[in-house]
């Protein structure tokens, strides 16, 4: 059954570079590497699930500086000697960073959620880091809502925090497969469903895209998600697909285009 059970991030694995989703869930080479992007990532989520979990002792009204003591202190006791920055080459004309840029990124989405947001934090809010499965066309679809509103009766929001990225445009965002994962998962979770609304929240930005969807979109959204599972299976070959993204990439040793370790930095 494992070889049916399936998440949006490894669909989307597969889609980045074929080679890296042999390498993780085939070959199944697992890693403590860590990006630090992805790391302050982590930890932002961490921070954000603190205030629901937390939300009778907190009440409506603390300061954002007690979300900010939060945060670095679940930094200082989640680092970890597997912790990379990456340095990207010049072809790719992207501007280095470092370790307090990223950690000041960190402290700047947290900024905006507590200013889009207060004092009523937890309001509508029915859960966080809620882990969902649903299953159509005999595979099994796993994965972890961010957070759940329910905005109304019947009426139901779904929020994925995003901590780095540019905000996408709309026309990107209508056809990302992940969220509809998650609509799939939440009506048939409640229901009371009548209607979802799915939302890209770009806290270093404080913007949020919003879509919906048709029922004849949602089942067009299923037999794509299908066809590039049968895609995977089908694959022989698994072909390197390289890019800026190499630069992230911890397994540079189990690739077959990468003769080196990669040129990231360890940060201590």
């Amino acid at each position: 059954m494992k070889d049916k059970i399936f998440s949006y991030s490894k669909i989307n694995t597969y889609e980045l570079c074929p080679q890296k989703y042999k390498i993780n869930y085939i070959d199944k080479i697992k890693k403590s590497h860590e990006g630090i992007e992805a790391f302050m990532g982590k930890r932002v989520h961490e921070v954000l699930d603190w205030i629901f979990i937390e939300r009778e002792s907190l009440g409506n009204f603390f300061s954002v500086d007690l979300l900010l003591d939060k945060y670095e202190e679940f930094w200082k006791k989640k680092w970890h000697g597997n912790i990379y920055l990456a340095m990207t080459p010049k072809k790719y004309k992207r501007k280095n960073i470092d370790k307090i840029i990223v950690y000041n990124n960190g402290v700047k989405c947290l900024v905006n959620f507590y200013n889009r947001y207060k004092p009523n934090f937890n309001k509508n809010i029915v859960e966080t880091e809620l882990q969902c499965d649903v299953e159509f066309n005999g595979f099994k679809f796993k994965g972890i809502i961010d957070r759940l509103d329910r905005v109304d009766n019947g009426i139901y929001e779904i929020y994925d925090y995003k901590t780095g990225k540019k905000p996408i445009s709309f026309t990107k965002s209508i056809s990302n497969l992940q969220l509809i994962i998650y609509q799939l998962a939440v009506e048939s979770k409640y229901k009371d469903c009548k209607k979802i609304i799915l939302n890209w929240y770009y806290l270093k930005t404080n913007e949020i895209i919003s879509v919906t969807y048709s029922r004849e979109e949602i089942n067009d959204f299923k037999l794509k998600i299908i066809k590039k599972i049968l895609d995977i299976k089908d694959d022989k070959n698994y072909y390197p697909r390289p890019s800026m993204l190499c630069e992230w990439c911890h397994f540079w040793e189990e690739c077959e285009i990468q003769s080196t370790t990669n040129p990231s930095i360890c940060l201590k």
